[in-house]
């Protein structure tokens, strides 16, 4: 003889489901014990159904409530609805802000072109707006000039107060205006003047040593042999040749001291050569 087990309903998953509609003791139904199904979220999803067993994951939950009965637990339920897809977000758009080209070391020349071939000879304002056009760093091009100021055959005037350069002087031969400040040729007053531009010491040496004549005081300031006791017949013919430059050189006269001397020779008499090589 066989016998067959039964199972109340519900007792899979420990909930006795004919407990929960049976009368009470007064033969009405416990409203307490009333079951309700609270859906949290509901969404599209297959079937529509819920499911007891276990799930992946892909929709909302639904809560079924059994009652307020105390003991009673809520038991969550997963259906297999999809979620509700929400609008993606673009991201953020970064903005960066406008970068500034980066400015070129100036070096002497824009484009392989020398500044000798830009303008004149030396540095002015075509060759300083030329070098910035070309994106070139402005604080760059005054380091080289001022770097290489003594070897440029000139600086302008102009170029001089856009690069803040007030302590130029033109050393090379020729180029000095000596009758700017002062009288004629290389005094006092040309010391005192350039002193206060702060020109330096070495290049005012270079303008008292090149300067036609000189004063003394400026001659024993800056060492220079005036040469005032030279004897112009003592040496070759009369007047000055390349026999006095010889013996001159001997005594380590300057070029510019020769050329003082040259000029004040017994009536002006200097001869060809002379005259040539001291470029007169």
């Amino acid at each position: 003889m066989t016998s067959s087990r039964t199972r109340k309903a519900g007792s899979l998953f420990g909930i006795d489901l004919a407990g929960l509609f049976r009368d009470d003791d007064n033969g009405e139904q416990s409203q307490a014990l009333n079951p309700f199904l609270q859906l949290s979220r509901t969404t599209k999803g297959r079937g529509g159904v819920l499911s007891l067993l276990p799930q992946q994951q892909t929709g909302t939950t639904a809560t079924l409530g059994l009652g307020g009965a105390p003991g009673i637990q809520n038991i969550n339920f997963l259906n297999n609805a999809l979620a509700e897809q929400q609008p993606a977000q673009e991201p953020a758009q970064e903005t960066s802000e406008p970068t500034t080209p980066e400015l070129k070391k100036f070096e002497g020349t824009v484009g392989g072109v020398g500044i000798e071939d830009i303008g004149q000879k030396g540095f002015g304002m075509k060759d300083y707006n030329v070098a910035v056009a070309a994106g070139y760093d402005p604080e760059s091009i005054k380091e080289y000039v001022q770097a290489n100021r003594a070897n440029l055959y000139n600086i302008g005037p102009e170029a001089q107060k856009t690069l803040e350069i007030s302590d130029y002087v033109n050393t090379q031969p020729g180029m000095f205006d000596y009758s700017q400040f002062g009288g004629e040729g290389f005094g006092m007053k040309d010391v005192e003047a350039l002193e206060s531009r702060g020109v330096s010491e070495e290049d005012m040496t270079k303008l008292a040593q090149q300067a036609p004549k000189i004063g003394a005081e400026a001659a024993k300031r800056f060492g220079i042999s005036r040469f005032d006791d030279f004897d112009y017949g003592a040496y070759g013919q009369a007047g000055f040749g390349m026999e006095d430059v010889k013996e001159l050189v001997s005594r380590g006269a300057t070029r510019g001291e020769m050329q003082r001397i040259a000029k004040d020779a017994p009536g002006g008499q200097i001869g060809g050569e002379a005259r040539r090589i001291l470029g007169l």
